[in-house]
């Protein structure tokens, strides 16, 4: 009895032998565990992203005055910047209000002495005014504006850029249109101020160099 049942044990055992040797297991799925494939979709988005990520860099918005291009026209290089333009020196005279500006504040020079600044002094229909321009600030272009009403009238400073620190310098009368909303009045006047200015300068510094005596060599000998 024994062996008949080790018989049919036997036999069974080797017919599952032979259908596992038989069997092609290749086209057969093999169902991943749900945790790993979890695990691994997220390694797999993770690195996705960082070759996807793009560094942007935030464009400055703020507007930058630059330097008058010596093709531009100066009124539009004014009429364009003048807003953003730093103001060096204001005054007022009548109705009319007065100032020097450039197209940034200037930075002083902390290593170099101390220097007195330009003084600039004319008229307005005859009445006098005076301004201040910081030797540092020559580097730059030199704006001079009379407004009134929000209308104004510029005129190129550049000149004086040569004038020695502290010197003093008479840009002489001038008489802007009372509309300078007009703009022929003011263009013509700007023409003519601009004229003056350049011209009056230059006759002040060489009325100041002409004052000054040149010192007297010392004697030699008895």
């Amino acid at each position: 009895m024994i062996n008949k049942i080790v018989l049919v044990f036997a036999v069974i055992a080797v017919i599952v032998v032979g259908i596992l040797f038989n069997h092609d297991f290749s086209d057969e799925e093999i169902t991943p565990n749900p945790a790993l494939a979890k695990k691994s979709e997220v390694k797999k988005s993770e690195i996705k992203s960082k070759k996807d990520v793009k560094i942007v860099y935030k464009e400055d918005v703020k507007k930058v005055v630059k330097k008058i291009d010596k093709k531009q026209d100066f009124r539009s290089y004014v009429d364009e910047n003048v807003k953003q333009m730093h103001t060096l020196s204001k005054t007022k005279v009548g109705e009319y209000s007065l100032s020097i500006k450039t197209p940034k504040k200037p930075k002083a020079n902390r290593l170099a002495p101390p220097q007195f600044p330009t003084i600039l002094r004319g008229e307005i229909n005859g009445q006098k005014f005076s301004l201040t321009v910081p030797q540092e600030a020559k580097k730059q272009n030199l704006v001079f504006t009379i407004t009134k009403q929000n209308a104004s009238a510029v005129i190129n400073l550049d000149v004086i850029k040569d004038v020695s620190a502290g010197q003093m310098v008479d840009i002489g009368n001038l008489n802007p249109p009372q509309d300078l909303s007009d703009s022929k009045k003011r263009q013509d006047f700007e023409q003519e101020a601009q004229s003056e200015v350049e011209s009056n300068t230059q006759e002040s510094q060489n009325t100041q160099s002409e004052s000054i005596a040149p010192p007297t060599p010392p004697s030699i000998g008895g």
